[in-house]
């Protein structure tokens, strides 16, 4: 499917959902859409109600929704959380058919591929696949600012070349070829 769970759902928190809307939807995409949780949901099992969360809350919310998922008959393996993982690491898994939640610096991503007009600080997004595309990795980001509110904000994913997410991801991460991830992998039924 090719809808973005939006992060700025007029909830309370919305405007520093992007962790739980990014967690919603790789566990949606895990799920084939059978588990939905909403960014609120999401952020109420991380126990975080105040500003952005991190990625080691992201593991906690998915953790707690794998009872979720197996009472819809779905088996769903942990998140695998990596603080300063190596991007080629990142790079390999989603590959090899998983998918991630991850950090982004926000104001390294240019301009037709960013989903807000004024958003520059740290933002989370859902890495759901990677294509070759004249013979350069892209990768398919699910950014739940890409809400479809305005032109540069249309509803659905948006691919990244490797040199854009590898230095957004680096912006955060504070050190050349680390990023701050959490894997997941698709359930089985």
């Amino acid at each position: 499917m090719s809808n973005i769970v939006p992060q700025l759902d007029g909830s309370p928190h919305a405007g520093d959902n992007c962790g739980p809307a990014s967690v919603a939807e790789a566990m949606r995409w895990a799920t084939d859409h059978d588990v939905a949780p909403t960014p609120s949901q999401v952020r109420a099992l991380m126990g975080d109600y105040d500003g952005g969360t991190t990625m080691d809350e992201h593991k906690v919310a998915w953790d707690k929704m794998i009872d979720d998922a197996r009472r819809d008959g779905w088996i769903v393996r942990p998140m695998s959380y990596r603080p300063n993982g190596a991007i080629g690491d990142l790079v390999s898994s989603i590959r090899n058919g998983k998918g991630a939640t991850v950090a982004l610096d926000y104001s390294r991503v240019p301009d037709p591929y960013r989903r807000s007009l004024t958003f520059q600080g740290y933002h989370a997004v859902f890495i759901s696949q990677m294509r070759l595309r004249s013979g350069k990795q892209e990768f398919k980001v699910l950014d739940p600012l890409a809400d479809g509110r305005h032109a540069k904000a249309p509803r659905g994913p948006v691919w990244y070349p490797k040199d854009i997410l590898v230095d957004a991801l680096e912006g955060v991460a504070g050190r050349r070829g680390m990023a701050f991830y959490n894997i997941v992998q698709k359930g089985r039924q």
